[in-house]
């Protein structure tokens, strides 16, 4: 499959954005680097003295280079690449470190951990979706199984969203770009009424498919744009010492997928379909469309109370329609079409109790997570002679409870210790069958019922040693731990409709696959150079 490179619109911003760059340089020679304050470690703390290698982007950062989901990301960090997972534009594959999930199907989890203001996003599916009114982007890099617990064994990445002003302020935005691509971009902040702060923000964006279909063809177009983004968000401060924030967040996106280009097939039948350059015309014949429909709220208070002490609670419910439709042959004959319709929701609800008393800082918690989800997936191939209903279900829970601190133990030596413990119950349900022809009968592989579970832990430390050379100057050495529990697998099923190919297929589905762990050594070195105009870490 080939890709679109950028659209125009988007090089031409980025050119001036280096010639802005340029032009400032000279001024920003004279200025010492931005102190950049971010939570990679639940807490509060300068980005230069937390011993975690974390890249973060400021919300000046996040308008220079235009980044609005997590697909924006890749490069922008070492070691942390990013795409779009084979033939939609709506599930990411991200990897850091080398650790990465590439298969989007529901049951599988994620080796890096994507959270929007504190709250964990579930799967791979539905993963890119436009974040509006970014304050702040962090990058985790490593294990980070003792904080972010499981599904984090690569690494995470947190997106921060402002809070409302509380007074009045408004900017809107209007791009245009090739194939007709407009982009609409409004946020307003209300004034204050009484001690409820409110804001919301918009974005739509539509385009054409760039690559136009044949007559005959089932759309009139691939690789199109059709989404509307909203956010909605509230702060009320309660009392001096207790403050609520909610967050709404909607996205619907309906629109053409991504050609299945074919560069290389063996089937006779087909050569008059492959072509090893970009082609923009296309014939195709199967039903077409990538149909996503996102929403969450959070809900999160935060106490302060005695002299440094702080109770934060973050409850949240997300839910996600995920539907598409492909024509993996890319050409007009039924070769190869593939369906995925997909339902999924999931809850979580986190406890955070933060403090510090003479040299130590603490954060502790409690955490429990559940979602469900089920897809149906239907596919046929080679002219309708083998026709499969493919579907399947799953749920899980998982507890947490969590707990890390520093101490200083002199001046410029700091230790830092923390453990969390998981446990996770999953739970898989499948049916798969085919027919040789449509309209024959049924002759079931995986028969309707068959399900299982299974329960899974872990226990994931870490340690680190922070030593402070002096003030712009600070190594750091830490040992941690990651955790990505198992699972069953969704999506299995071997032809073989005798009596031995069913239980056998009944057998592997009832089979868990094992988790994954990963111990990871890192050595670092944070520090401010030129008298505070830069920094090598």
């Amino acid at each position: 499959m080939l890709l679109k490179p950028r659209h125009t619109r988007t090089r031409i911003a980025l050119a001036v954005a280096a010639a802005l760059a340029s032009s400032t340089a000279a001024t920003a020679w004279a200025q010492t680097v931005q102190e950049i304050t971010v939570t990679a470690q639940k807490r509060a703390q300068p980005l230069q003295e937390v011993p975690i290698a974390v890249t973060a982007l400021t919300a000046q950062d996040i308008q220079n280079r235009e980044l609005e989901d997590v697909s924006d990301l890749s490069g922008l960090a070492p070691n942390l690449m990013v795409s779009k997972t084979p033939g939609n534009s709506t599930a990411s594959q991200i990897a850091i470190r080398g650790g990465v999930t590439t298969n989007p199907a529901l049951f599988w989890d994620t080796a890096v951990g994507i959270y929007v203001d504190g709250v964990y996003i579930g799967k791979t599916q539905g993963s890119i979706f436009k974040l509006l009114d970014l304050e702040r982007i962090e990058a985790l890099r490593g294990p980070q199984g003792t904080l972010y617990g499981r599904n984090t064994l690569a690494g995470a990445i947190n997106f921060v969203t402002r809070k409302p002003l509380g007074e009045f302020a408004a900017e809107a935005s209007v791009g245009i770009g090739t194939d007709s691509e407009r982009i609409l971009k409004a946020s307003i902040d209300l004034p204050s009424s009484g001690a409820l702060k409110l804001g919301v923000g918009l974005r739509q964006e539509k385009r054409d498919g760039w690559v136009k279909t044949k007559p005959g063809s089932s759309v009139s177009d691939l690789n199109g744009a059709d989404e509307t983004s909203f956010r909605l968000a509230a702060t009320l401060a309660a009392s001096k010492d207790l403050s609520f924030d909610y967050r709404f967040d909607h996205s619907k996106i309906d629109q053409s997928p991504t050609h299945s280009q074919l560069v290389r097939s063996d089937l006779p039948f087909l050569k008059d379909f492959v072509f090893t350059t970009r082609q923009k015309t296309a014939a195709v014949d199967g039903e077409l469309f990538e149909i996503a429909k996102i929403q969450g709220h959070t809900v999160s208070a935060d106490l302060a109370f005695g002299v440094s002490d702080r109770l934060k609670l973050i409850v949240s419910s997300r839910s996600m329609t995920w539907e598409d439709a492909l024509d993996l042959d890319g050409s007009p004959l039924l070769v190869a079409h593939t369906q995925r319709l997909s339902d999924y929701d999931q809850s979580s609800v986190e406890l955070q109790w933060t403090g510090s008393r003479a040299g130590l800082n603490y954060v502790a918690g409690l955490y429990r997570f559940e979602d469900e989800g089920f897809t149906n997936n239907p596919q046929k191939y080679f002219f309708g002679t083998f026709n499969f209903d493919s579907r399947y279900g799953f749920t899980t829970e998982s507890n947490a409870v969590y707990g890390q601190a520093d101490y200083q133990i002199q001046p410029n030596l700091t230790v830092t210790a923390g453990l969390r413990s998981t446990r996770e119950k999953k739970s898989i349900t499948r049916t798969l069958g085919f027919n040789a022809a449509l309209g024959a009968p049924f002759i079931p592989l995986v028969p309707a019922g068959t399900s299982a579970e299974e329960t899974f832990s872990a226990t994931t430390p870490m340690v680190s040693l922070g030593y402070k050379l002096n003030a712009d100057q600070q190594l750091y050495a830490r040992y941690s731990e990651g955790f990505k529990s198992g699972g069953f697998n969704g999506e299995y099923g071997v032809v073989n409709p005798t009596p031995e190919g069913i239980a056998s297929n009944v057998k592997e589905v009832k089979t868990p696959f094992k988790p994954e762990t990963q111990q990871s050594v890192e050595v670092g070195l944070k520090s401010r150079i030129l008298n505070g105009k830069g920094t090598l870490n």
